[in-house]
């Protein structure tokens, strides 16, 4: 059971966690963005429904806010980021298009055949991912032959912390940020088989921190022969660069990494979904989300 916090990995108000959370912050603010010029089906109060968006995106920021300022928070500061925090992650995936959460549900079904052709769900291997309140690629991962025990994932929020263990019944997961929680004992020597880093974010740099913790020399005996990596980036991002430029940094972070690992040149598997075993018609962009997979693997 690792669903205990351990006081080295938990994400602290200051310090090393700040800089995840104040990306965790932009990341939510561009998803609840993309979801309000989407629009959402089946919503009969949409002037109510942007609201509660904008309102949403407020808190993120002034929680953005309070992380940047110098190291020593005052007391009002402080109570007041607690506050925030613990009202919880404001963003709900049922608000998406239609479309976003078929592409969403197509991409948690390429993960679950992935990781098992790499060693998962039958033949015990353990795979990594984040995952909402909703609980949507643990369905997908139990759907695909994976057990509980199997399913590991990460999330800022108590709340939703709360709601994957105790709605979803999962037994690891942890209150943090991936690339830290990926650094931390005893997620930093779990052999995984598979990732799946679904942020959402239109930003590259969290990635490929995410890559780098994955492909740490501390993890070169953890790391599998074949190791599936899925991400995901939006078209959202403040500084203009392109979507193929941002895929393009953290493909670049993995292939160093599987160079440092000794694994070849990964494969992507969208090229030939057949020889992967997925669907013929799976695309990699809907909606302004882009989603990449590689396998990698090194020689016998």
């Amino acid at each position: 059971m690792f669903h205990d916090r351990q006081t080295s990995c938990v994400l602290s108000p200051r310090g090393s966690g700040a800089a995840s959370l104040v990306f965790f912050c932009v990341m939510i603010e561009e998803m609840l963005l993309f979801t309000l010029v989407t629009g959402a089906a089946g919503l009969s109060t949409p002037g109510v429904w942007q609201q509660r968006v904008h309102r949403g995106v407020a808190r993120l920021r002034r929680i953005e806010e309070l992380q940047q300022l110098p190291a020593t928070l005052t007391a009002s500061e402080s109570r007041e980021l607690e506050g925030l925090l613990t009202q919880g992650d404001p963003y709900n995936a049922t608000e998406h298009s239609e479309q976003h959460r078929q592409f969403k549900a197509a991409h948690n079904r390429v993960f679950a055949t992935l990781a098992a052709n790499a060693g998962g769900g039958s033949a015990g291997g353990p795979a990594y991912y984040l995952d909402g309140a909703d609980g949507a690629t643990t369905a997908a991962l139990r759907a695909g032959g994976f057990d509980t025990e199997q399913l590991f994932t990460t999330n800022l929020f108590d709340h939703t912390c709360t709601t994957l263990r105790e709605l979803h019944g999962l037994q690891h997961v942890r209150l943090g940020s991936a690339e830290h929680q990926l650094s931390c004992a005893p997620l930093c020597t779990t052999p995984f088989v598979a990732y799946y880093l679904d942020g959402c974010s239109g930003q590259a740099s969290p990635l490929v921190e995410m890559v780098r913790a994955i492909f740490h020399e501390r993890r070169i005996d953890a790391n599998p022969a074949r190791l599936v990596l899925g991400f995901t980036l939006t078209r959202a991002e403040p500084t203009g660069r392109s979507l193929g430029d941002r895929e393009l940094d953290v493909l670049r972070a993995i292939a160093a990494g599987c160079r440092a690992q000794g694994y070849g040149p990964p494969s992507h598997p969208l090229e030939e979904p057949a020889v992967w075993g997925l669907d013929a018609d799976i695309g990699k962009e809907a909606g302004g989300t882009l989603t990449t997979w590689v396998v990698c693997e090194r020689g016998s």
